[in-house]
């Protein structure tokens, strides 16, 4: 266990494709590889700054934004405003909705935040378009580009200091 080096999946990611690449190309000149992640809690970006065959990995993360800021936004949106009344268990299950509906619209342009069959009886489902999900995440997903622009000018920093 000498030298064996534990590293997290963004970082693993990225210097599996910076070798795959190496592999491919003879000289790896001035090349940045971007890896996100957004788990439930956090937010985390590396940056493989390769310059001259010499890398460079970044990372910053943000506990601040995580899948679960959009789905309380989500929730806060679109279904809390119509039902103000529940429990903490129906709570967590219209979360759950919203996790999912997020997760739709990943492969789909609209969905529906599914109310049907829970404890409480809901109306009706809520639609939702992904450009609606991007307007009202907006200042979510601002964050996250700035983040990257961020990650990325501090990876091109260290490019400027090699020679």
């Amino acid at each position: 266990f000498e030298n064996i080096y534990l590293v997290n999946d963004n970082i693993a990611l990225l210097l599996h494709h910076v070798r795959q690449q190496s592999n491919a190309d003879s000289c790896l000149d001035k090349k940045y590889i971007v890896a996100i992640s957004i788990g439930a809690a956090y937010l985390s970006i590396c940056v493989a700054s390769v310059l001259n065959n010499c890398i460079e990995v970044i990372r910053m993360w943000n506990q601040n934004i995580g899948g679960e800021d959009f789905d309380e936004h989500l929730f806060e949106s679109y279904v809390h405003q119509r039902y103000a009344r529940y429990s903490n268990e129906v709570k967590t299950l219209l979360l759950d909705r919203c996790a999912d509906a997020k997760i739709n619209l990943s492969l789909e342009d609209e969905t529906e935040i599914n109310l049907q069959n829970l404890p409480k009886k809901f109306d009706h489902n809520v639609l939702l378009t992904r450009k609606k999900f991007e307007q009202s995440c907006s200042k979510l997903i601002s964050n996250i580009k700035k983040l990257v622009t961020e990650s990325i000018n501090h990876a091109k920093s260290f490019a400027n200091e090699v020679t």
